[in-house]
């Protein structure tokens, strides 16, 4: 009887280990998750996205920029239109490049559209739009805006170096973008460089 006893009492001191364990084991799991980890879903997105060849495609930008004649009334920008499952430069654009006042990156979707194999729409899901300043959300010279080439485009992610300053007209091209599900990466590193383009309208300011 006594050993009868002591096995029961083996039994159910066994049971109440592995269950402790057990819990143990998921307070612990659960730590790890909730505690241990800062975890941030959309900086581990934008980190995982952004890449030296992302710079390098920025610089290229930049470069366009250069190109541009200074004019008092229009901002100097540079687009890059590239692959970015292999690294190809598509297509460059930089502003009033093509006649009509026209902006960088319509320069650059215009000359990509004069390939035989591209068009709006029906581009690959793996193309993305590089340009020194936000895409316009609305022209004062009545051309449409740099947004909607975009949205109309079917590119799904979209590189910025700088936000358009309130200066010609209050853009809202980041968010136009965002809120039609475009993957907007604003590279800040880069801001001053691009600012220092447009030093012909924003001397002396900041």
């Amino acid at each position: 009887m006594a050993d009868l006893a002591w096995q029961y009492c083996c039994t159910v001191m066994a049971a109440a280990t592995m269950r402790q364990s057990n819990w143990g084991a998921r307070r612990f799991q659960a730590r790890d998750v909730t505690e241990d980890h800062d975890f941030d879903p959309e900086k581990v997105v934008h980190k995982s996205r952004i890449s030296g060849k992302d710079l390098e495609f920025m610089h290229l930008a930049i470069e366009q920029a250069k190109k541009c004649v200074p004019v008092e009334t229009a901002y100097n920008v540079g687009a890059v239109i590239a692959d970015t499952a292999n690294g190809e430069v598509l297509s460059v654009g930089y502003s009033r490049e093509i006649p009509g006042n026209t902006h960088a990156e319509q320069c650059a979707l215009d000359k990509l559209y004069s390939q035989d194999r591209y068009s709006a729409g029906n581009l690959p899901d793996t193309l993305a739009v590089y340009t020194t300043m936000e895409p316009c959300s609305k022209r004062l010279s009545g051309n449409k805006p740099c947004a909607e080439r975009i949205l109309e485009s079917g590119i799904k992610l979209v590189f910025i170096a700088v936000l358009e300053p309130v200066h010609f007209v209050n853009c809202k091209g980041k968010g136009m973008l965002e809120d039609s599900g475009i993957n907007v990466i604003h590279l800040k590193e880069l801001e001053e460089e691009c600012k220092a383009l447009n030093s012909h309208i924003f001397l002396g300011q900041r």
